[in-house]
């Protein structure tokens, strides 16, 4: 069984932006900051901002898209939020803003829009021993 190995960690750019107490008091810090100051520090990048009619495109235009004849998105069937966002989610064109019954999916659609905008690709660190390093 292979298991996935996180080549990156993606925040979303306002939460991790928002101010908290830092570690002993003192000044607060953003997120991001307390992030990589902790004991067990994660590092992790601010997520791309786009508008959200920028990140709906994106999401819809890799559901659509095909790698040799297999889709290029798929989602694990363990992962019953993002099905029922993808079955749920709209937002009104020209708008910015969510209805309120999409609110629940918000989220999971931002996420979404995250990894795609990361351009996230597959590292196969077997193949890279053999070929010398790449990635495909």
């Amino acid at each position: 069984v292979k298991h996935a190995m996180p080549g990156r960690s993606i925040i979303d750019s306002r939460f991790a932006g928002s101010k908290v107490d830092a570690p002993g008091g003192g000044e607060q810090v953003t997120v991001l900051e307390r992030l990589f100051d902790d004991d067990n520090s994660i590092l992790c990048e601010p997520a791309q901002g786009v508008k959200l009619d920028e990140g709906n495109l994106m999401v819809a235009d890799k559901l659509a898209e095909t790698l040799l004849g297999e889709p290029a998105l798929r989602i694990n069937r363990e992962c019953t939020n993002t099905q029922f966002m993808l079955q749920n989610y709209t937002l009104p064109e020209f708008r910015e803003t969510t209805a309120k019954k999409d609110e629940a999916c918000k989220e999971w659609r931002d996420l979404l829009a995250y990894l795609l905008l990361a351009r996230p690709e597959y590292l196969d660190p077997e193949w890279q021993k053999n070929a010398g390093g790449g990635s495909y």
